[in-house]
């Protein structure tokens, strides 16, 4: 009997297109500097020269002047730091293409390949990740695949052709990820229609003690999509524009675990995500509702696959799509959002978005005020733009989670009550809107808003699925943990950063809390500066003080 051929191993060509796969990840195509560094250090670790620099780093990994100084900036250990956790996060969902997860160890900053369970000990100690499509059948492969030790003239132009196909292979997938090759789609863009599908084993749910979980989790996941502002539900798979599903993974551990896919109108899989039975349905709703925010954010997946399948086409719903991307606070897109909302308030003017934009429009206003130390005020046109929108749909959530900010900021929680009702109504599953009121509202006591159901577990929940959150998401999540003096919640979020990148105030709110969550001696000694900086974020004078009290 002849034996099997082995697969030979090739370092440059494995960690090329190990690299590639996680490059084309929808985490990583939003998230231009973790991809470009990434890509950066394995350029250097094919490359092969000897031990990277942080000043290296800095300048040619991430674009830093010559100039630049280690001794007074950590950007660079930042970035570092943030994509180790973040290629944790991916290997978490989805697992190496042929066995070997790249990961970086501590104080090295070339790339390595080893097994996940060896590469990220803590957190895949027992391998779960959901396995590639593509994978090739296992062959025999180094334990931990070391890097080059050192350059050679053959070792280069593989490197070369490697890292070639991997900016090739990354465009390919990205745009199969994207679910367009350029075309420009339909000038009639209308919300797409999802379709949900759940089955889970009988045995996941003798574990969890409710027999009724399918039809439980199958509720919560189309009332999530039906109240998305992106999408509609539809009513049966033929007639489906995506499939959302939810079924029972294979067994590869002790553990059993749950998959969530999403599918494109070619019926090719564009998100996988592979979560861990929890002890309770409790639990998994919470993990689950933070795995559909991202996907149905009107900035999340759906919302970016929509954006590219229609190019430049216009209507109303690409309007409001490109309006609440551009909304993400960025350090280059926050100066078009005003202009943008004008143009799509002007060609729709009868437009179920109109609301939407109003509210925009009025927040931009209230912003620009805090900046100039201005308060917050129920008069002039930034509230006048708020009443037209509420007048336009009384239920509009972004309109009622404004107006609830802006009578928090004077400390009237009976007025925003009604207002805050109404934005849980239909902006509950969002995390931006639910840890902004929360935020606001901490100060009321628990009897605030109590026909809501018990909303402050639901912000407590919203912290359990952090790996997740945007930027902002987490910024305001942790914001309303530290109000409602939920410390655990609190240090759980501080220790996952988000992959994407916001604009530099989210960024250093962010930082700046972290670092006092880590550390009560920090968070007394500039207890006065946190609260200041606190203002662009919280209106509410109470509640920024709830939460410096809860850092301290």
């Amino acid at each position: 009997m002849t034996a099997e051929p082995v697969r030979a191993f090739d370092f440059a060509d494995e960690l090329s297109a190990e690299v590639a796969r996680v490059l084309a990840d929808p985490a990583f195509v939003k998230a231009p500097v973790q991809s470009r560094l990434l890509s950066y250090l394995c350029e250097q670790t094919l490359a092969g020269e000897g031990p990277l620099s942080q000043y290296a780093i800095a300048v040619d990994g991430l674009g830093r002047e010559e100039s630049y100084d280690l001794t007074s900036d950590s950007y660079p250990r930042v970035q570092i730091s943030r994509l180790r956790r973040n290629l944790t996060d991916y290997y978490t969902r989805i697992a190496p293409g042929h066995g070997l997860a790249v990961h970086l160890d501590k104080g090295d900053y070339r790339l390595h390949l080893a097994p996940p369970e060896k590469a990220y000990p803590e957190r895949l100690g027992n391998s779960h990740a959901e396995p590639q499509d593509d994978a090739d059948a296992p062959g025999t492969v180094p334990a931990d695949a070391a890097r080059p030790a050192r350059r050679s003239h053959d070792l280069l132009l593989r490197a070369g052709g490697a890292l070639a196909a991997l900016v090739i292979l990354a465009f390919g997938l990205f745009n199969l990820f994207s679910g367009s090759w350029g075309g420009t789609g339909s000038a009639a863009a209308a919300p797409p229609r999802i379709a949900v599908e759940v089955d889970i084993a009988p045995p996941a749910l003798g574990k969890l003690g409710d027999p009724q979980l399918t039809e439980h989790v199958r509720f919560d996941m189309e009332s999530q999509v039906a109240g998305s502002f992106i999408a509609t539900l539809a009513q049966d798979r033929a007639a489906a524009d995506y499939r959302l599903t939810l079924h029972s993974a294979p067994a590869l551990d002790a553990q059993d675990r749950l998959r969530l896919e999403l599918f494109d109108r070619e019926g090719a899989r564009v998100y996988v995500s592979t979560l861990a039975l929890p002890a309770n349905s409790e639990t998994l709703d919470a993990v689950l509702g933070g795995e559909l925010a991202q996907l149905l954010t009107p900035d999340g997946l759906v919302a970016q696959l929509e954006l590219k399948a229609h190019g430049k086409a216009k209507s109303d719903y690409l309007c409001f799509l490109r309006s609440e991307t551009v909304a993400r606070p960025s350090a280059t897109t926050a100066q078009r959002l005003p202009a943008l909302l004008d143009r799509c308030l002007a060609r729709y003017p009868r437009s179920d978005y109109v609301p939407f934009w109003l509210a925009r429009k009025a927040f931009v206003l209230y912003q620009a005020d805090l900046r100039q130390g201005l308060p917050i005020r129920r008069e002039g046109e930034a509230w006048d733009l708020t009443t037209r929108a509420l007048e336009a749909d009384p239920f509009n959530s972004y309109a009622n989670a404004l107006a609830a900010r802006i009578v928090l900021a004077d400390g009237e929680c009976a007025a925003a009550e009604s207002y805050f009702l109404n934005m849980i109504e239909r902006g509950g599953y969002y995390p931006v809107l639910a840890g902004m009121i929360a935020t606001e509202a901490a100060p009321c006591g628990h009897e605030f808003a109590q026909a809501a159901g018990d909303w402050r577990a639901r912000i407590g929940a919203m912290s359990q699925g952090n790996r997740t959150l945007d930027p902002l998401s987490q910024l305001y999540v942790m914001l309303a943990v530290l109000a409602l003096k939920d410390r655990a919640a609190a240090e759980r979020l501080a220790s996952a950063r988000p992959i994407e990148e916001s604009s530099a105030d989210v960024e250093g709110m962010l930082d700046e809390l972290t670092r006092a969550v880590e550390s009560r001696a920090y968070a007394r000694s500039k207890a006065t500066e946190i609260e200041a900086d606190l203002a662009r974020f919280v209106w509410n004078p109470q509640a920024r003080a709830a939460i410096v009290r809860s850092l301290r």
